[in-house]
Formats: C-alpha cells, sequence, structure tokens
C-alpha cells in the first residue's frame, strides 16, 4: 500500500519531484564525465611531457571532481529539503488520518529510493555519452591522435558514482526519518501560514557588514577577472575563492535584514497601497532566498574562478614556453664516462667524442639540421652548491634541509654561452679575467643564490679566485624546458682553466631545415588537384633581388650606433596602419630605437589626412619618422629590423640585407585561400619563420622585447637567411642572364618553327 502511495505522490506532485530527479541526473553525469578522463587511451597517445600534462590534469580534475561532488551533495540536500517543506501539510494530512511518523518515513525512503536509481541509470547513461566529447575536446586541446579513440565505459568511474551517490542517498534518507521526526501536527498543517524570522535587526550591523562583503566580493571578482594573469599557483587562487564564498554570505546575510527593515522604517513607502502585503510576502521567504541565491552566487563565482585560473595557467605556460623552447630541439651527452665495469667500451668512447659525431656515427643527416650550436659543460668538485651557498649555507640548510648541496655547478665559458644566447635571441655577456656570472631564473634557487652573492660572492676554480661581475644572478639558460627551472650555471672567462677531465656534457641546440618544396612544386601541385593545363617552369631566379643585392653590396657598412627600426606596411585589408600601428609605435618608442614608418605608397595616396594625422600626433617624439618620399631605399637597406605584416618588402628586405623580419600576424593574405586542398602551405607563410618571428595581434605590448631578442641575435639570423636564400633562390646573382638566354633560345625555336611551316 505504501508503495502505491508513494507511487501516487510522486505522478501529483511531478513538478516539484521533476526538481529533484534533475539536481541528481545532473550531479550524476558531472560526477561520472569528471572521473572518466583517464580512461580513455587515445589521448595518451602523445609525447611523454604532454603525457605527464595530461596526467597531472587528470589529477586535478579529481580534486576539483571531490568539491564539485560537495557542492552537488548540498545542492541535493536543498532540493530535497525544499521538496519535503513543499509537502509538509501532506505530512500533516496523512497524520490526521492515523499514519505514524514511521509509515511517512518509509514513504519518503520508497520514494528516494526510486527517484535515486532512475536517476542513477539516467545520469550514467548521459554521463557516458557527455564523457566521450570531453575525452575529444581534451585530446584535440593535446593534439593527441584521435585515430585511436573508442568509445569507453569506465567501471572505475562508474563504480566511484555508484558508491558516492549510495552514500549521498543515505544521508538523504537518514535526514527525511529525522526530519519527520522533529514535526509536529500542529506545525505541519500551519507551515503554509507561518512567517519565516529575520535573524538580523539592527539596521546599522547590517549596513556595515553589508559594505565589507561587498569590498571583500568586489576584490575577488576583480582578482578573477581583471587581476586573472596572476592566479596561476594553489596560493594564490584559494585566498580569493575563500575571500569569494565570505563576501557572498556577508553580502546575502546582511541584504535579508537591512532592506526590509529600511522600508519599514519609511512609513510613507511601507503603509502605501499594497506594499505592506508585498513585504510580509517577501519576508515569509527571505531566509530560503538568501540561502538559494548564496549557493547560485558562490557557483557562479567558482566557475568565474576556476575559468579565470585556466586561463591565466594556459597564458602562462604559453609565454613560459615561448621564452625558453626558441629552438627546434636541444641534445646533451654525458662526457668522459669512467672506465668501469657498468660501462661498455662503446659507451666509453662515444662519450669521448662530438654530439655531431654521435649523431653522424648513428646514421643522422646533418643536413636535415641548421644554426647548430655545439659547446661543452664543465662540472668539478672544487665548485659545488655548498661552495657558491656558503655565505649562507647555514641559514639555507635550516630552511632546505633536503637541498643537495654537494652537487657540482655547471660551469661554462662566456664565450661559448654567448654562441647559444645569439640563438635563442638572449643577452650576452663580457667579463674580465677575474670575473663570473650565475646565471638562475628559478625563483626559489634564485634567492638563495641572491643571498650568498650580497654576502660574499669569492669562488676558486683551478686555484684561482673569481669575484661574481653582479651582486645578484642574471637572467638566461642552455636547456631548453616548459617553463624557468634553471637552477644555476656558472659563467667563467675564457681564461679559466678548465681542462678536458673536467667536461661533464657536450651540448646541442640546433634548428631543423625547411623540407618544404618551394613555388615550383606548389604549381605543379595546383595544377595536378584542378586538372589544370601544364605549364612549362622555367628555374630562373629573381633579378630584382640581384639587383638590390648587388646596390647593396656597394654600400659602405657601419654598425648603428642607435638600432634602426623600419615598420613597412602592406596595401591589404586589416594591414598595421589600418589595425595596429600606434600600438606599435607605443610600445617601441622610449627604448632606445631610431623608428621610421615608411607606409606603403597607396597609403600616401588614398589617406593623405591619416598620415597627416599619424605625423601630427608623433612629432615631439624625436625617435619617430613617419616617411612618405620613396625616392630612395637608403631608409631599407639601412635598417636594422624590419616590422610589416604581409607585405612582400619583407623578403626582398630579408635577402638583400640577411637582417630579420617581425611579422604582425594580421588576417592571412594569400593567393589561394583554398591551399590546404593541394598540401603543401605556401611559401608567404612559413617562410616567415625562417627569416624573422611572428607576433599575434593580441601581442603587441610584446613588440619591443620581441624586437630586443631579434636584435641582439643578429650574427644568428645573418648566417641563417643567407643560407636560407642560396638554397631557395634560383640562379642567385645571375638570373638576368639565365632569364635572358632563355627568351633568346624561345626567340630562335619560334623563328626555326616559323621558317619550317613557309
Amino acid at each position: 500500500m505504501l508503495f502505491k502511495l508513494s507511487i501516487k505522490n510522486m505522478r501529483k506532485t511531478i513538478k516539484d519531484f521533476a526538481i529533484y530527479f534533475l539536481t541528481l541526473v545532473l550531479g550524476v553525469a558531472i560526477f561520472y564525465m569528471f572521473n572518466s578522463l583517464d580512461s580513455q587511451e587515445a589521448m595518451m597517445q602523445v609525447s611523454s611531457s604532454t603525457r605527464e600534462l595530461i596526467k597531472l590534469m587528470i589529477t586535478m580534475l579529481g580534486f576539483v571532481s571531490v568539491f564539485v561532488a560537495v557542492i552537488l551533495g548540498l545542492l541535493i540536500v536543498y532540493a530535497n529539503n525544499f521538496l519535503i517543506n513543499r509537502r509538509k501539510k501532506e505530512f500533516g494530512t496523512y497524520m490526521m488520518l492515523g499514519m505514524s511518523k514511521g509509515q511517512i518515513s518509509r514513504i519518503l525512503l520508497i520514494e528516494t529510493i526510486f527517484v535515486g536509481i532512475i536517476s542513477l541509470i539516467v545520469g550514467l547513461v548521459i554521463g557516458v555519452f557527455a564523457s566521450q566529447f570531453m575525452s575529444v575536446l581534451v585530446g584535440k586541446l593535446f593534439a593527441a591522435d584521435m585515430s585511436k579513440f573508442e568509445f569507453v565505459f569506465s567501471k572505475d568511474a562508474c563504480i566511484k558514482t555508484c558508491i558516492y551517490f549510495a552514500v549521498m542517498y543515505i544521508a538523504v534518507m537518514i535526514f527525511n526519518t529525522f526530519t519527520i521526526s522533529r514535526y509536529k501536527l500542529i506545525n505541519l498543517l500551519n507551515a503554509s501560514k507561518k512567517n519565516e524570522q529575520i535573524k538580523i535587526k539592527n539596521l546599522w550591523v547590517c549596513i556595515l557588514v553589508f559594505v565589507i562583503g561587498v569590498v571583500i566580493l568586489g576584490y575577488a571578482y576583480y582578482k578573477v577577472t581583471g587581476g586573472v594573469n596572476e592566479l596561476s599557483t594553489a596560493d594564490t587562487i584559494l585566498p580569493i575563492i575563500l575571500m569569494g564564498i565570505v563576501g557572498t554570505i556577508l553580502v546575502f546575510w546582511s541584504v535579508s535584514g537591512f532592506i526590509l527593515k529600511l522600508v519599514q522604517l519609511r512609513k510613507n513607502i511601507y503603509l502605501k497601497d499594497v506594499n505592506m502585503f508585498v513585504l510580509r510576502q517577501l519576508h515569509n521567504k527571505i531566509n530560503t532566498t538568501v540561502v538559494s541565491m548564496s549557493i547560485i552566487c558562490l557557483m557562479l563565482f567558482m566557475t568565474i574562478t576556476i575559468l579565470s585560473s585556466a586561463l591565466s595557467l594556459n597564458n602562462t605556460m604559453r609565454k613560459d614556453l615561448e621564452d625558453t623552447t626558441p629552438v627546434d630541439l636541444n641534445l646533451y651527452k654525458t662526457a668522459n664516462l669512467p672506465e668501469n665495469e657498468k660501462m661498455s667500451k662503446a659507451q666509453i668512447e662515444d662519450s669521448r667524442k662530438t654530439m655531431i659525431q654521435t649523431l653522424e656515427d648513428n646514421g643522422f643527416d646533418m643536413t636535415k639540421l641548421k644554426d647548430v650550436v655545439e659547446i661543452p659543460i664543465y662540472a668539478t668538485n672544487e665548485l659545488t652548491w655548498r661552495d657558491t651557498l656558503s655565505p649562507v649555507y647555514d641559514e639555507v640548510k635550516q630552511q632546505f634541509p633536503n637541498l643537495l648541496y654537494e652537487t657540482a655547478e655547471e660551469i661554462v665559458k662566456v664565450s661559448d654561452y654567448n654562441k647559444i644566447a645569439r640563438l635563442y635571441g638572449n643577452i650576452e655577456y663580457q667579463l674580465k679575467d677575474d670575473e663570473y656570472i650565475i646565471l638562475c631564473d628559478f625563483d626559489n634557487m634564485k634567492n638563495l643564490r641572491n643571498k650568498a652573492l650580497k654576502a660574499d660572492s669569492t669562488i676558486t676554480i683551478a686555484g684561482k679566485e673569481y669575484k661574481s661581475k653582479y651582486d645578484e644572478c642574471q637572467n638566461g639558460y642552455i636547456y631548453m624546458a616548459g617553463s624557468h627551472i634553471n637552477n644555476g650555471i656558472v659563467l667563467v672567462p675564457d681564461s679559466c682553466n678548465l681542462t678536458e677531465d673536467m667536461k661533464e656534457e657536450t651540448f646541442l641546440a640546433a634548428n631543423y631545415n625547411a623540407t618544404t618544396e618551394e613555388e615550383k612544386e606548389e604549381i605543379e601541385k595546383t595544377e595536378e588537384v584542378y586538372n589544370l593545363p601544364k605549364k612549362e617552369l622555367v628555374e630562373w631566379g629573381y633579378s630584382l633581388l640581384d639587383e638590390m643585392r648587388e646596390d647593396y653590396a656597394k654600400m659602405p657598412k657601419k654598425e648603428n650606433d642607435i638600432k634602426s627600426i623600419l615598420i613597412a606596411p602592406s596595401w591589404q585589408k586589416d594591414n598595421i596602419v589600418d589595425s595596429c600601428l600606434e600600438d606599435i609605435l607605443d610600445n617601441l618608442k622610449g627604448h632606445g630605437y631610431k623608428i621610421t614608418v615608411r607606409p606603403h605608397p597607396q597609403h600616401v595616396r588614398h589617406m593623405p589626412e591619416k598620415m597627416e594625422g599619424l605625423k601630427e600626433r608623433y612629432k615631439n617624439d624625436t625617435d619617430i619618422e613617419i616617411q612618405t618620399d620613396f625616392s630612395s631605399n637608403s631608409t631599407v637597406f639601412e635598417a636594422d629590423l624590419m616590422i610589416t605584416d604581409w607585405s612582400g618588402i619583407a623578403y626582398e628586405y630579408a635577402y638583400t640585407t640577411c637582417k630579420p623580419v617581425l611579422f604582425i600576424d594580421t588576417p592571412m593574405k594569400i593567393m589561394n585561400p583554398e591551399y590546404k586542398k593541394i598540401g603543401i602551405e605556401p611559401l608567404n607563410i612559413w617562410m616567415r619563420y625562417e627569416i624573422g618571428r611572428v607576433l599575434k595581434l593580441d601581442e603587441i605590448d610584446k613588440t619591443a622585447d620581441t624586437a630586443a631578442k631579434m636584435l641582439a641575435a643578429s650574427d644568428t639570423y645573418k648566417d641563417s637567411i643567407d643560407r636560407f636564400v642560396k638554397e631557395y633562390v634560383y640562379n642567385l646573382g645571375s638570373s638576368a642572364s639565365v632569364g635572358a638566354k632563355y627568351i633568346i633560345q624561345e626567340i630562335q625555336k619560334a623563328i626555326k618553327r616559323h621558317k619550317e611551316q613557309e
């Protein structure tokens, strides 16, 4: 009978039960989804570093799922309590008809079990399908091999979900039984007529609490929006979350009291028309509203916080990757392996070779690499972390007892490091014979080293004393990584007596040679894909480039005391002038550069007012010139760096001067918008990364920093661009004669055919 009554009750109050049911379904689906990500093996078909990152993310999501579980549990308890309160009069009627509290509890037990089982099944089904989309999203995010993607049902996630919600249902059952046992008949029958009591009565206390709550909550929301870039660690995120929780509770707690109290004090409003009745109705529900609104706002705040933190972490990781991975590859191997039974003869012999020799011995084609830099790295037990930290050793030892203080410092000659710095686009250093520098960018270790350097910076290597050139660590690194983790590298002058037996590692950095075919292959592939008639493609060259290189070779060369930057935009939609020129100029000015803006002639012809406006705006900036006279190429030739978008002048400038180009990534300018169909990336897209760097439009604030790095690496760019031009440009220096010979030959062939026809 009780079962039939329970089913009948659920049918009658289906709208109320729908809220409870949907809450349960949502909770089950989300909980399963969060805990099933690690079951999709396709996501593991990535590099080892990415795999570790995915595992870390899954671990973090596991912790997040615990928080989500708690929130969902509270929501479910709240929804259940809401349902009970709506049915108080119904329970009172049952008791009047002679039903015991135990029987009412059993009715609720049946309803809870029935709704729980159905919601668990439906939630699991939805969660299983939703988890597949989540897996695809994560896989795409980390560039996983999705060809191995399979529809997966996570048994572990299912069991975990069932256990969690079983525990929660039992808790709800106990709560319902306890709640029913406390009810009195008179209270149940009059529940709908009873007003809830407002806890706060003192108006000034309410106002004070409200102001405090608004300040705390406002600061918390600012940190998760405007200050998002600072949210990168648990230490920065957790306090903000706590502030958001406290601020939300204080605001709603105070508002629930003082708004009604404030209106009641204004008798002309409170006693007017039906305002008293309306306020009594609000008064009746105010506490319930406070609870529900607080939970909703807290969930909103947590969503914003998690999203902002994710964006901040992503931006931080991307910036770190850009800064710490400037080339394609790093290789290193141990040098001078000791002769013992653990090492084979081949391993020992290989440790005596250079990295290039090792690669060639193993059949690697070195022509696949360019910008190759190989340096030795030294170490000696005469100079350990204990030695360099000795001035503050006791203090540091207490703070970090597990630090490996007997680790030998890595030592690099300054000229060797400068080779790496030029390749990376980092700062180069100069040292006197008795000076050294410590490079370190890992914050915790950097702080320790700075303390030691300020106390006493003297070290000894091979019996000679050296003093630090600076009283703190300098930024720099050799080994590429996903973040700044360089614990310390000691730079010493070239005169330092570092013997062969001190060599610890051989290190190599390089870029891959471009393997993409150039325009000829692109044209041939286009003809094939679109079934076009075959063209006769003549390996001619670039006569204008030859002339420009010849003119440039005749020019007197001198290094500019003040580095010159030329901004040369294209004449296309959304070019630099139209989109970001002023932002670039504002970012560059004041950094010690001579900046020349050389607009496209069409800008001067069609936009004279804009050009004059630019001249007027920057007339007081002595380091900026808006140039509208195109009678000479001297500005182009003399510039140390060019900034452009998709202008062809970039290649003429780089090919002629062998100087780098900074490309601003405005909307793409391509001749064939369907280039992906032919399977070859156009030359003007991939070539940008060969002759310079590319900045996205949202990275304009990095223009000055990027320019500084590129100018510092000018020698590296000079060598790489020169090799690139010689490899990819046909008949460099002789294209005119080649073209003339071809034309003459074709004319002669035509004359011969004409005579034969006669």
